[in-house]
């Protein structure tokens, strides 16, 4: 098949699904588009087109829809048509990334809107589109006409995409900018002289306000891009800077500017030359260049090596050396050499003769258009190419004032006669050594002089006389020489130390000294000629020792210093002064007839403290009380008349002593207490401090301390109750023992914290929150600043009050199993109260069992105070909760009820007993429990409610078990059950063989459903619960079994199913709560039955089938019965799509009877072949009408 024939196919099977698509569509109700539609209140005419129209922009569109777009008769409708609000207009309209023929304009867009961007020239207030359709998209880059020139932007909102509809849109705010101006094309860049021309394009079309230069370096006023030059006429096209250096490069390049209100819009900046063109200025007059600055010219075998300096920034093309005579290719002035390298700052001439003196010179030159114009000649020094300089120089060995010098002779040496040794000192002062012949040392330079700095060279001498140049420098410091006669100068009872000295012989460049005190080493400096040093602010009484060194400058290493031996130490010792103020003096009061006195010695002694005196002042009328001396046997390290400085110096207070003492250890830090002085008393202290000289003083003022107080002279008790006593005291005299600042009240035994009373205060108390029937022990104390005085005491027993509760011991519960009834009691058992409050005369007991809400029916029981246990037997029942309280009481209201102190309560059940069954099971709760009987199983579901089967009252039932029984009445069972107290039940096989006469357990013991009632939650429940049981549904148990087993139950049997229920006490049977009786089997009759009726069917069959043998030759002959209806045809297809196949006929009314039996054939599969066919028949004829329709 050719490629036509597949693209035929194939495009046959697109259209075909197509149609198939539409006609599905067709046989489904079309469905309204996405927008909202509200159907106008009144009518009016308009045209099918414009319908189609606003469908299309509203809903999907479908063939039969454009088909019927197509008309164009106007008829007469209720329109359909879309009510839209207005949308907002286009909010934060902006623009950005500016170009010369576009701009990016963005808004913030909002979903289901449309936006069309316009805009106008700044000179028409036309708005154009500047987007081919509507859109929802932001930004947008529009495009610009005219580089340059001003345009206003705006953004339109619609509804709809279409721009036939909604009219012109709601407009944002408008949005004004310049378009950046197009770039400027430069021609031409021509220098002339200290001139530069340049010469430019620009599109005449476009908006410009003008150019802008920019020239590196600036020329004139046209600098780099931070400082341009303004050219403010959009018409030039050329311009001349002026005012270029000659010989300086330059780099212009140029822009185009537009003005605008806030600022200017420029395009971007285009050099002259792509390539940035330099521009070269042509020097009409040249400019000699500067000279060349030669710097050295060393020769070195036959090279000369030539060194020179030369400013930057001067213009020069290269330099030109001049040999004299030729030195290689440099020759004469005539004949010169050429370096054309501006940056060349060195050359080596090669080919030099040794031992020949050359005279070289070199000049700068600058080439012009016309030639080259040239600095002067400057000459290098004259230099000897071979007479190198020696090599080497070292100090070999040095001494006090000598020095030996060694060196090694040049490499490749030419003709040397001698070598010359120069040196200088410190003062400059040249002197010269010379060889005796060629020889390279070891020479001996003796008799420098001391304190002076040398610098030796050493040169080669030719034998024309000719020196090399120096070589290296070796530097040699002579050590000045000890400065001599020292000598100290001390002032008397001054803190200065004067030292002098002279310089030996020899120079200095000043002197270091040294002063050693006790603390530190002062190391200065003298400088110059100065040979004294002065000392102040030194230390009285102290040994300093001084030594002081000459120092000259070392020229061996800058910036030190070599230096001499130091002279012997002169040791000087400062005299004494009058010393500080004693330290850290304080005063205590140690009690009420003494002051303790601390101090430490002086911070400055300026001295030796020897001795301190303390004098005593009364503050009130500064009378002298006492003196004491102590004095330092030890400390004394000079001869002294101490006690006569003492007596000259205490007349002030007192001319006695009262008191000497003598120390002779520590006597830094002392301690010594003041005694024999009145109690509460002002005092002042004066320490005095002595060295020779004249003595310090620090005073400290103290008070002495107060006494203890005197007791009270009475207490009284005013009155007391079980918790208070009230009492008052009298007044404690404050004469002689200080300021009575409160009284204390203590308690024995102490129940709080000691009660203070201000003495301003009345001096009664009332003590309160005391224990009842307690003796306490009152004492009152008054107190000074020394502390309590003695107390004063009183005894008081507080009255009786209401005991607390009593100590009550866990309560045990029991059954008392003497009687024929098993009664529940409750064991207590207590402790006396602590503290009893009083004389306890009775304890009463009282029980109620706890219930929600409470009840007011306690039981109540009085014993007597020497009791301590009691069994309550009365008013209890079987596992119930019990609130069991005992109160105990004094003589304090003891004939009240309001006696009773407070209760001790526990908490305490009663024990379980085995459960108590319900007597009757009503038919009422039988009935509700829905008992379904089978053959051989019985089901039902339990009562929700335990209550209808056992009472509570003996506990809660917490696990049960299913008995069942059979072929007995419930009465006779129960009788049975009561009479032989049988515990245990029958097991599967037991009851099995005793045809189920006796009671047997289709389980073991199962938890009592979760819905059960308890004696915690005895609320009503619903009859029937969700717990099904199934009883007769195992058929795995064997006649056999000795387990408990739920095997299949006996058919048409009356059975009775009871409920045996557990306490934690044991077990109890309810009464029958389900009699029923299983269904007979029938299955045994309906197959003996059927057996007999297949048997009588056989015998029938064979009967016949023998007869119809029996006939032989006669055979059945068919019976017509009419036309027999044909097979259906299935639709099928002409090859153009038309249906082949004819449709389905009408049956005619005397052929309805046979056709429909004829439907009924094959179980009606022709009823079904019938419906298709009609079903295929409407489906082809839709297929073929939409494929002519899309044709």
């Amino acid at each position: 098949m050719n490629n036509t024939g597949l693209f035929n196919m194939e495009l046959s099977k697109s259209l075909i699904t197509l149609v198939i698509v539409l006609c599905v569509t067709l046989s489904f109700p079309t469905t309204a588009g996405s927008l909202t539609v509200t159907p106008p209140t009144d009518t009016s005419t308009t045209t099918a087109t414009k319908t189609s129209m606003i469908a299309a922009t509203s809903a999907p569109s479908t063939a039969a829809s454009s088909h019927a777009a197509s008309t164009t008769t106007t008829t007469t409708t209720t329109p359909t048509t879309t009510t839209l609000a207005p949308p907002n207009g286009a909010a934060d309209v902006n623009v950005s990334n500016p170009q010369t023929d576009s701009i990016t304009v963005s808004w913030t867009t909002v979903a289901g809107v449309y936006y069309m961007v316009q805009y106008s020239n700044g000179t028409s207030a036309i708005y154009k589109d500047s987007l081919n359709t509507r859109t929802q998209t932001s930004p947008q880059t529009i495009s610009l006409h005219t580089p340059g020139a001003e345009y206003t932007v705006r953004v339109l909102a619609f509804n709809y995409m279409d721009s036939t509809l909604e009219g012109e849109g709601v407009e944002s705010n408008n949005v004004t900018f310049t378009a950046v101006p197009s770039d400027v094309v430069p021609t031409r860049a021509n220098p002339s002289g200290t001139d530069i021309t340049l010469d430019w394009t620009y599109n005449d079309t476009h908006v410009v306000s003008g150019f802008r230069l920019n020239c590196i370096p600036a020329v004139g006023l046209c600098g780099d891009r931070n400082s341009p030059l303004d050219i403010p006429d959009n018409t030039v096209r050329t311009y001349t800077l002026q005012g270029a250096t000659p010989g300086q490069d330059y780099n212009v390049s140029i822009q185009a500017y537009v003005n605008t209100t806030p600022n200017s819009v420029q395009s971007g900046w285009v050099e002259f030359d792509t390539f940035k063109l330099v521009i070269v200025i042509s020097l009409s007059a040249p400019i000699v260049p500067s000279d060349v600055a030669p710097t050295r010219a060393n020769p070195s075998g036959t090279n000369i090596t030539l060194e020179w300096t030369y400013y930057d920034t001067h213009v020069v093309s290269g330099f030109r050396l001049s040999c004299i005579p030729a030195v290689g290719s440099c020759g004469d002035r005539n004949s010169p050499l050429d370096i054309p390298d501006n940056t060349v700052r060195t050359y080596t001439l090669q080919g030099a003769t040794r031992g020949r003196v050359y005279t070289v010179s070199i000049q700068a030159y600058v080439n012009t258009t016309s030639g080259s114009v040239q600095s002067g000649w400057v000459y290098f020094n004259e230099v000897e190419p071979g007479l190198s300089s020696p090599e080497n120089l070292v100090i070999t060995e040095r001494r006090d004032t000598s020095v030996t010098l060694k060196w090694d002779e040049p490499t490749g040496m030419a003709d040397i006669s001698y070598y010359e040794v120069t040196y200088k000192d410190s003062n400059n002062k040249l002197t010269s050594a010379n060889t005796t012949g060629n020889t390279t040392g070891p020479l001996v330079i003796d008799s420098l002089t001391e304190g002076h700095g040398y610098t030796f060279v050493v040169k080669s001498v030719s034998s024309t006389g000719n020196r090399s140049s120096p070589s290296n420098e070796v530097k040699y410091t002579v050590a000045p020489t000890i400065p001599e006669s020292v000598e100290v100068k001390t002032p008397p009872g001054s803190s200065m130390l004067n030292f002098t000295w002279n310089l030996g012989s020899g120079r200095g460049d000043g002197f270091e000294t040294v002063l050693f005190t006790p603390e530190r080493n002062i190391t200065d400096t003298v400088s110059g000629s100065t040979t004294f040093k002065e000392y102040s602010s030194l230390s009285p009484d102290t040994l300093y020792s001084f030594t002081v060194r000459a120092q000259a400058s070392d020229v061996e290493r800058n910036g030190s210093y070599k230096y001499s031996n130091y002279t012997e130490r002169v040791d000087v010792t400062t005299d004494e002064d009058k010393p500080d103020p004693v330290a850290d003096l304080t005063a205590t009061g140690a009690n009420s007839s003494s002051v303790i006195l601390t101090w430490n010695k002086p911070v400055q002694e300026n001295g030796v403290v020897v001795a301190y005196v303390i004098q005593t002042i009364l503050l009130s009328n500064s009378t002298c009380v006492s003196s004491t001396l102590i004095s330092c046997e030890d400390c004394r390290r000079r001869e002294h008349n101490y006690t006569a400085a003492i007596d000259g110096k205490v007349v002030e207070c007192t001319n006695r002593l009262d008191d000497v003492i003598k120390k002779s250890a520590d006597f830094s830090s002392i301690s010594y207490t003041v005694s024999k002085l009145s109690a509460f008393t002002n005092y002042t202290f004066v320490v005095w401090a002595f060295n020779t000289k004249k003595p310090s003083s620090r005073e400290e003022n103290a008070t002495t301390l107060e006494k203890p107080p005197n007791a009270p002279h009475t207490v009284n008790i005013l009155s007391y109750t079980h918790s208070s006593i009230y009492i008052n005291w009298t007044s404690v005299s404050s004469e002689g023992v200080g300021v009575i600042e409160s009284y204390r009240i203590s308690l024995q035994p102490s129940h709080t914290a000691p009660i203070d009373v201000s003495p301003d205060d009345h001096l009664e108390y009332n003590i309160t929150d005391l224990e009842p029937y307690t003796e306490y022990n009152i004492s009152v104390q008054a107190k000074t600043s020394a502390g309590y005085g003695a107390p004063r005491d009183i005894h008081q027993r507080t009255k009786q009050y209401l005991p607390p509760k009593p100590i009550l011991n866990n309560p045990s519960a029991g059954i008392d199993n003497s009687g024929s009834k098993k009664s529940p009691y409750i064991d207590i058992s207590w402790e006396e109260p602590i503290p009893p409050n009083g004389v306890i005369t009775g304890y009463r007991i009282q029980w109620a069992e706890v219930l929600n809400p409470p009840s007011s029916g306690a039981k109540t029981k009085v014993v007597n105070s020497t009791a301590r246990s009691y069994r309550i037997t009365s008013g209890l029942s079987h596992n119930k909760k019990y609130t069991v309280s005992i109160q105990a009481r004094t003589e304090y209201l003891q004939n009240s009820q309001e006696g009773w102190g407070e209760a001790a309560t526990k908490t305490v059940s009663t024990l379980e007993s085995t459960p108590t069954a319900v007597p009757k099971v009503s038919d009422e709760v039988k009935e509700q429990l829905s008992v379904e009987e089978q053959i051989s199983k019985i089901s039902f579901y339990l009562p929700s409610d335990v209550t209808t089967m056992f009472s509570l009252d003996s506990g809660n039932i917490i696990k049960y078990q299913i008995l069942v029984i059979g072929q007995a009445s419930n009465g006779q069972f129960r009788e049975d059950k009561l009479s032989k107290a049988v515990p245990g039940i029958a097991s599967w096989a037991e009851a099995k063989k005793g045809d189920f006469k006796e009671p047997y357990a289709i389980s073991a013991p199962t938890k009592s459903p979760s819905d059960w009632p308890t004696n915690s939650n005895r609320k009503k429940r619903a009859v029937a619960s969700s717990t099904q049981i199934n009883v007769g549904t195992d058929s795995t148990c064997k006649d056999g079994d000795t387990r408990l087993c739920n095997g299949p139950l006996k058919s048409n049997q009356q059975y009775c199913v009871y409920v045996r229920g557990f306490t934690s006490a044991g077990y109890s049977d309810s009464d029958c709560i389900v009699e029923a009786k299983t269904k007979l089997n029938y299955t045994p009759i309906i197959i003996g039955v059927v057996v007999a009726v297949a048997l009588l069917v056989i015998l029938v069959g064979a009967i016949y089938v023998l007869r119809q043998r029996r006939i032989g030759p006669f055979k059945r002959e068919k019976i017509p019965d009419g036309p027999e209806t044909p097979p259906i045809p299935l639709p099928t297809v002409t090859s153009d799509g038309r249906p082949s196949t004819p449709p389905p006929q009408a049956v005619k009314l005397v052929d309805f009877v046979k056709h429909t039996s004829n439907m009924h054939k094959d179980q009606d599969f022709r009823f079904s072949q019938e419906y298709q066919v009609s079903r295929g028949y409407q489906f082809q004829s839709c297929m073929w009408w939409m494929s002519q329709t899309v044709g």
